[in-house]
């Protein structure tokens, strides 16, 4: 097989060993990426915080929750000042409607 007084078993042989060493390599790698991942994980996820502490802090840190308490605050405010307008306007329709009647008694 092959050439003439040329064989192929060192370079099996080699090629063997340089297989092994890159497969040594890889598993290396990876086990030191694996390690290395799960260290981060166990030092900097532990205190990251989950969709429902974030969904807590909006609701109850957020500068728009001032924003909305003002908003209520001169809401409320201007339904009181509407029910006072209110009732001054009915009082005011209450005396027109009694000196339209004191007017009348004049006339007659």
């Amino acid at each position: 097989m092959g050439v003439k007084g040329f064989a192929p078993w060192p370079l099996i042989l080699f090629w063997r060993k340089t297989m092994k060493d890159a497969w040594r390599s890889i598993a290396f790698a990876s086990l030191s990426c694996l390690s290395l991942m799960v260290g981060f994980w166990l030092v900097e996820a532990r205190d990251y915080v989950s969709r429902a502490e974030v969904t807590e802090m909006i609701k109850t840190q957020s500068p728009y929750v001032a924003d909305r308490q003002l908003i209520l605050t001169g809401m409320e405010n201007l339904s009181r000042t509407l029910e006072e307008n209110n009732r001054a306007i009915n009082s005011l329709n209450v005396e027109i409607a009694r000196l339209r009647a004191e007017l009348d008694k004049i006339k007659e």
